[in-house]
C-alpha cells in the first residue's frame, strides 16, 4: 500500500469532513443571516467535495486505497444515493457523523 498516497487521501477527506462538520453545526445553530438556500448550497458543496476527493484518491492511488477510505467513512454510491433521496444536508450530516466516529 502506498502510504504517501493513502495519507494524502486521508488528509483530503479530513478537510471535507471538517467542512461537513461546520455545515452541520451551522444548521443546528442557525444565524439570522443564514438562509435555507445558503445552507442547502453549502451542504451540496460539502457532498460534492467529498465525492470529488474520493474520485481523486481512486485516480491517483488506485481503488484499493480508496476502498479502505470508503469503508472507514462512506462509500461514493451510498452518499450520492442518500443525497438524492434525503437531500444534501442529510448527506452532509452523515459525513459529519462518520468523521467523528473514526
Amino acid at each position: 500500500m502506498n502510504h504517501i498516497a493513502f495519507n494524502a487521501g486521508v488528509f483530503a477527506l479530513a478537510a471535507v469532513l471538517m467542512s461537513a462538520a461546520s455545515v452541520a453545526n451551522a444548521q443546528s445553530h442557525p444565524q439570522k443571516s443564514t438562509t435555507i438556500a445558503q445552507a442547502d448550497a453549502s451542504c451540496e458543496k460539502t457532498v460534492r467535495d467529498y465525492v470529488n476527493a474520493l474520485r481523486y484518491v481512486k485516480q491517483t492511488s488506485g481503488s484499493g486505497i480508496a476502498g479502505h477510505i470508503e469503508q472507514a467513512y462512506v462509500g461514493e454510491s451510498d452518499i450520492v444515493q442518500l443525497a438524492q433521496q434525503q437531500g444534501y444536508c442529510t448527506a452532509a450530516q452523515v459525513l459529519k457523523l462518520k468523521g467523528v466516529a473514526r
